[in-house]
């Protein structure tokens, strides 16, 4: 470049340019060293505004004094009209050059390099300064390893300091409501214009750390409007499968760093340096976020029902495992909610303890019990009355059961109907000898990889439920279209669980959902009794010929097989088949074979699509099956509509003044479905979820009965989704009949029309004559 002289600093180089300024290489010639200089751009060094503002970074910056911060040596304006400002020269790269191959750094220089930046921030916080523009490229570090915050262009005074003049205040104040920062690193509410403080840098400084640790940036969008939406609106991905060598103490940091609320973050940077440093020194339980049950049930989301024997420590760490899984299932529960969600979990120090009489009575008000069975806990007193109290206390509320296997436990044996009814999340795994493998953060790499897929997989089901209202009562998937996907091998087990995510997530009920028996007969009859219902089937096949049953000759692997093609090869089976291979020459000589004859047999039938090669490839196969599947149902739904049926509720004691009404619908041309008073009381709700499922519109009759009934069925409408209907109910109307009352002649609802009949006998009304052409139309 051709040389130039600031006052007594001769400028050799560029370094960089940013929205505030461009920065040089410079030879301070009285101290003789070298140092940066940073310059307004000639296009807007004459602007009053950008001036002021770039003098303000160099007065936030040269109020901190702090090892890693940029020191700033002299601010000056030179003539003409050239400001300044003499700065440390920081010899090394910026983070945004090291992250620049997209390539996750190391959990020990991540956690090295995010500790230094927020003593920076503590600094910044007790001198009432918050940064506004932390991102990779305002964090410089040295070859020596010290990091170095840069460019305060954007930082903010908190309070009116002695040092601060008239027209830096008058900057504060006018600039209170504008949005500034870099998108991708900004807060939720600097992106809504809002109030910031020191919170906002925490936010920044935990995007940051995600796109270290994970190689990535949360929020990032197509556009910039999509970017904002993004850190408004949703959670941040998964950190545990974006890179699964972050435990779950890591990932709480930094999801608490993240969280939408200021008030949910770290309250001061002093709070993240002791959890990092904690996590650093190996002390879980001082660096982990603080999971404790406070409350009761009622104030929750979530019960864990379980076992004291099962929190005992396993592998010399203070934590129990019962410990870790709460902690790490509200750490991913919060990720996929996007909200703070409360999982109670009471506190137990003996396996025969039982909870109090209060925390009973409170269960069936949370969302979800979510159970953790085990040997000792299967059959107890406690976990029978903790799943009783939640089954028959929801009786007309939202409400799932979940259950967790921790250790192997034979069906069969379990007292407690509902659990043997519900599906399986297991968190163990049979090895080709049988030996149980049981899912662990500390038992090796891979049982932790399966481990927090499995956490995974449990949030997602709870979530699905904690997200969706006036769902059904105790959701047991039974409703939903069942998958066969194959018990395969534990060399192709991640395959497996990765291809069950995904079709759980297509709204599968995938089977088996439980561990197969090892005796032959009793094998085949479970085999078969998952087949029966199954849409679609999936074999996922490896290397490994697996575990021979006892009384048979071949492995388990292969008498699916053998079932599923006794199935397929009967005259009317309309079922999809998918059959995936593993590459990899096989060792064993049975396993040779068994691939072999799928290979000459399985493959010639239309219905069987034989993959070879990445498990990618059957995704995708899959996924167009599903795709195509969904475009003809749309276009079965777009069938001319029938006659439109009405359903008219009323109360038994308004059942013979609803006649006129009736009457004047069926001359309608309307089908009428009426209320059934006579069965008995299941019956009855049976086809009241029928009525609400199947027809096109709803007309609540509102006669002698009390307001409280009216609200319930209003209530029951809006759970006509969870009982298996297609499309939201978009015509409802409550019709309010003699006798007339106060409630009555007040009754408002945003639920439903109101159609008022007048005092005396039936008249059609212009209310009721523009509700039935809605609903016909």
């Amino acid at each position: 470049m051709e040389e130039r002289t600031i006052g007594q600093f001769k400028l050799q180089s560029k370094l960089g340019a940013g929205g505030m300024g461009e920065v040089y290489l410079a030879h301070d010639t009285k101290l003789d060293r070298q140092v940066a200089i940073k310059l307004l751009p000639d296009a807007v060094r004459y602007d009053a505004v950008l001036r002021e503002r770039f003098f303000q970074e160099a007065r936030s910056a040269s109020a901190l004094n702090h090892p890693n911060v940029c020191t700033i040596y002299e601010l000056g304006d030179q003539d003409p009209a050239q400001p300044y400002i003499c700065m440390e020269f920081v010899d090394g790269e910026t983070l945004e050059t090291k992250l620049k191959g997209e390539t996750p750094l190391s959990l020990e220089e991540t956690c090295e390099i995010i500790s230094q930046v927020a003593q920076a921030l503590r600094t910044a916080f007790s001198s009432g300064i918050v940064h506004r523009d932390l991102k990779p490229a305002n964090i410089s570090i040295t070859h020596d390893g010290i990091v170095k915050i840069l460019d305060f262009g954007l930082a903010k005074r908190l309070t009116d300091q002695p040092a601060m003049d008239d027209a830096t205040i008058e900057y504060n104040l006018t600039n209170t409501g504008g949005i500034m920062g870099t998108p991708n690193y900004m807060s939720p509410e600097q992106a809504l214009g809002g109030d910031i403080d020191h919170r906002t840098d925490l936010f920044s400084l935990g995007v940051v750390f995600f796109e270290m640790l994970s190689g990535r940036r949360p929020f990032a969008g197509k556009s910039l409007g999509e970017t904002i939406n993004n850190i408004i609106n949703s959670p941040p991905p998964s950190l545990a499968a974006l890179n699964p060598n972050t435990n779950g103490a890591l990932q709480a940091i930094v999801l608490r760093c993240l969280q939408k609320s200021p008030n949910d973050r770290y309250a001061s940077p002093e709070e993240l340096i002791t959890d990092l440093e904690a996590y650093m020194r190996g002390d879980v339980t001082s660096a982990r976020p603080q999971f404790i049950s406070d409350g009761s049930p009622a104030e929750s989301d979530v019960f864990i029902s379980y076992s004291a024997l099962d929190d005992q420590s396993l592998s010399g760490v203070e934590e129990g495992w019962i410990s870790r899984f709460h902690r790490n299932l509200k750490v991913r529960l919060q990720q996929l909610a996007g909200r703070e969600i409360n999982v109670f979990r009471p506190n137990k120090t003996t396996a025969e303890q039982r909870l109090d009489e209060s925390t009973i009575q409170d269960i069936p008000k949370v969302s979800s019990l979510l159970t953790i069975v085990s040997p000792p806990f299967a059959n107890s007193d406690s976990c029978k009355q903790e799943v009783d109290s939640f089954v028959t206390g929801k009786a007309n509320a939202d409400s799932k059961v979940i259950k967790v296997v921790k250790m192997p436990v034979d069906s069969n044996s379990l007292d407690n109907d509902v659990l043997k009814r519900i599906n399986d999340h297991n968190f163990f795994d049979q090895d080709e000898r049988g030996r149980v493998l049981e899912y662990e953060e500390s038992f090796g790499e891979d049982l932790k990889r399966r481990y927090y897929e499995k956490i995974y997989d449990v949030a997602y089901d709870l979530n699905k439920t904690l997200n969706t209202t006036d769902d059904d009562t105790l959701d047991l998937d039974i409703d939903a279209p069942k998958a066969f996907v194959a018990i395969t091998t534990s060399d192709v087990r991640s395959e497996y669980e990765s291809v069950c995510r995904e079709l759980t997530e297509r709204g599968y009920l995938v089977v088996p959902d439980k561990p197969l028996t090892l005796e032959a007969l009793q094998l085949a009859e479970e085999i078969d009794s998952y087949l029966e219902h199954a849409e679609l089937i999936v074999q996922i096949v490896g290397q490994n010929y697996g575990i021979v049953p006892e009384g048979a000759q071949q492995s388990v692997l292969e008498l699916q097989s053998g079932s599923i093609r006794t199935l397929m090869e009967s005259a009317d089976s309309e079922r999809q088949q998918f059959i995936w291979y593993s590459t990899t020459e096989c060792e064993d000589d049975r396993q040779t074979g068994f691939i072999e004859s799928f290979r000459s047999t399985d493959a010639a039938r239309h219905q069987c699509e034989l993959i070879e090669g990445p498990i990618s490839l059957l995704k995708e196969a899959i996924s167009q099956y599903l795709d195509s599947l969904n475009e003809r149902s749309a276009e079965l739904s777009e069938e001319p509509k029938g006659i439109t049926q009405i359903y008219l509720i009323c109360d038994s004691v308004d059942e013979d003044a609803t006649e006129a009404l009736e009457d004047h619908l069926f001359q309608s041309g309307i089908e009428v479905i009426l209320p059934d008073f006579d069965s008995p009381q299941d019956e009855i709700s049976e086809i009241h979820r029928q009525a609400l499922t199947d027809c096109d519109a709803v007309l609540i009759y509102y006669g002698q009965v009390r307001k409280a009934w009216v609200d319930i069925k209003l209530r029951d409408t809006l759970k006509a989704a969870g009982y298996g209907r297609e499309n939201p109910l978009t015509h409802v109307a409550v019709y309010i009949a003699p006798p007339t009352d106060k409630r009555k002649n007040r009754f408002k609802t945003h639920q439903a029309e109101i159609i008022q009949q007048p005092q005396g006998t039936f008249e059609v009304t212009d209310e009721l004559t523009q509700f039935i052409n809605k609903a016909t139309t």
